[in-house]
């Protein structure tokens, strides 16, 4: 077993409904705030990982200084700090942010005509505007 298996096997009913009510938030936050971002796998170890904060144990055992979050906001908050402080979620999420600018690039550049894009490439402002476009791609999809 281990420690977060020994720590579920020592729950009581009640503080397993409460890990699970926990659990199923933090997981919304996630999908909220990463969407397909973050690799399943991260998430999924993220949500186990749950029970290892120190505000959710202390929720568990009733024994809460601080309030776990009671709204959409403060979930987000919670899984935005849970990735921040997870190496393997950061280096998940560097590698999909890379892999999407790379996509919103090909589609940009694919959607110019060949004569626009040597037009700008001879300017040399054709890097400098696929770079923009990507830019304002990605800030839209942070938006949705």
């Amino acid at each position: 077993m281990n420690h977060i298996e020994q720590l579920e096997a020592g729950l009581t009913s009640k503080q397993s409904e409460k890990l699970t009510a926990v659990r199923r938030n933090v997981e919304i936050a996630l999908a909220r705030q990463f969407g397909n971002r973050l690799a399943s796998i991260i998430s999924e170890k993220l949500i186990k990982d749950t029970i290892l904060c120190p505000d959710v144990l202390a929720h568990l055992e009733g024994a809460t200084v601080t309030e776990l979050p009671c709204d959409a906001a403060g979930w987000d908050r919670f899984a935005r700090g849970m990735v921040e402080a997870d190496e393997l979620a950061q280096r998940n999420l560097t590698f999909s942010d890379a892999e999407l600018r790379e996509r919103l690039r090909g589609e940009a550049l694919a959607s110019m005509s060949p004569q626009r894009r040597i037009a700008l490439a001879r300017e040399g402002k054709l890097d400098e505007l696929l770079d923009t476009q990507v830019e304002h791609a990605l800030d839209a999809q942070a938006r949705r």
